[in-house]
Order: structure tokens, then C-alpha cells, then sequence
């Protein structure tokens, strides 16, 4: 528990070389198992055929979504929440995901996706875009409510925020352009 009443609460893993993934999906759909020689080496290094996926909250709770892509070097996180503290957390105003993992990693996180508005999907932003200056992507609702969120919190008042449109269809960079696809 911090001064500012909000506790750091996670799943993170213990040792980041040695993640929580116990499986990881190719994005071609393959799977491969996280033992040596699948999603991460013996350096932490990761493996660029695999996207892994690690949930550093929201599996197996409810609250304190926040879940961590990882591919070819790249990191995309989606979603940011908090989760209410309950009868037994004195003096917490809300439990927020341990980001150390991305901490380590701050140069490829790529930015933040957000899915919906709520809670316990965007809760936690404001202190996790404190530690790591990256876009948020949302909807215009979402980010509606982002905005009235870090309005409170004068730091955040150059952050970087996306408007998607939740129909239209989404490119990476790195994608090729439709007309050399």
C-alpha cells in the first residue's frame, strides 16, 4: 500500500525471462510450449516466430484487466484496470496491476488498447501512463471517459490519445498497404 492509498497487486511474473505464459499461440495458430526452446530462451530473449500472451491481471479475478501481447520484439497492451480494494484492504482506494514486467520492457511497449470504458478496464491508467509514456487507442466513449480520468491528473496532460473507429479495420505499421497487398 502506497500514501496515496492504492496498492499494487499482480500477477507479474517473479523473474521476467521466466513469464506466467505455460503456453503460447503462433499467431498462425500453432502452439508451443513455454519449456526452453519456446516462448523464451534462457537469456529472457524472446522467440520472434511467437506471440505470446501474458495476463498481468484479470485471469482468474474480477478487475485489474490488463493484459500484455508480445511479438517479434514488440509489446501492445490491452486494456489498463484497476480493481476496488474489498472490507479487508484498509485504507487502499483501489488495487492496480504490477507493471513491473513492463517496466523492464518500457522500449517495446508500443502502446495501450483500450476495449471498453469501464473500471476495471481503465481504472489503472493513470498510473501506469505515469511510469510508462506511451498512445492509449479507444473508442470515442472510452476515451471520453479517459480524458475525464486524467483530468485529474495534470502529468498526464500531454499523453497521447487515439480515436478508433470500432468498425473500420485496423493496420499495424508494419503492415503492407492495400494496394501492395
Amino acid at each position: 500500500m502506497t500514501s496515496c492509498g492504492v496498492g499494487i497487486c499482480g500477477s507479474a511474473p517473479a523473474h521476467p525471462a521466466r513469464s506466467p505464459v505455460s503456453t503460447a499461440r503462433s499467431c498462425r495458430g500453432a502452439s508451443s510450449s513455454a519449456a526452453p526452446g519456446g516462448r523464451f530462451d534462457a537469456n529472457g530473449s524472446s522467440d520472434d516466430t511467437v506471440c505470446g500472451f501474458i495476463p498481468l491481471g484479470g485471469s482468474g479475478e474480477i478487475g485489474k484487466n490488463l493484459y500484455v501481447y508480445e511479438y517479434g520484439g514488440d509489446i501492445l497492451v490491452v486494456d489498463c484496470g484497476l480493481m476496488f480494494p474489498d472490507e479487508e484492504m484498509f485504507g487502499v482506494d483501489a488495487v492496480i496491476p504490477d507493471i513491473t514486467y513492463l517496466l523492464g520492457k518500457a522500449d517495446s511497449v508500443r502502446g495501450i488498447v483500450l476495449t471498453h470504458g469501464h473500471e476495471d478496464h481503465i481504472g489503472a491508467l493513470p498510473w501506469v501512463l505515469k511510469e510508462l509514456h506511451v498512445p492509449v487507442w479507444g473508442t470515442r466513449f472510452a476515451l471520453g471517459l479517459v480524458r475525464r480520468k486524467i483530468g485529474d491528473h495534470p502529468h498526464l496532460a500531454d499523453c497521447e490519445l487515439n480515436e478508433i473507429d470500432p468498425i473500420a479495420t485496423c493496420r499495424s505499421a508494419s503492415s503492407p498497404s492495400p494496394s501492395t497487398a
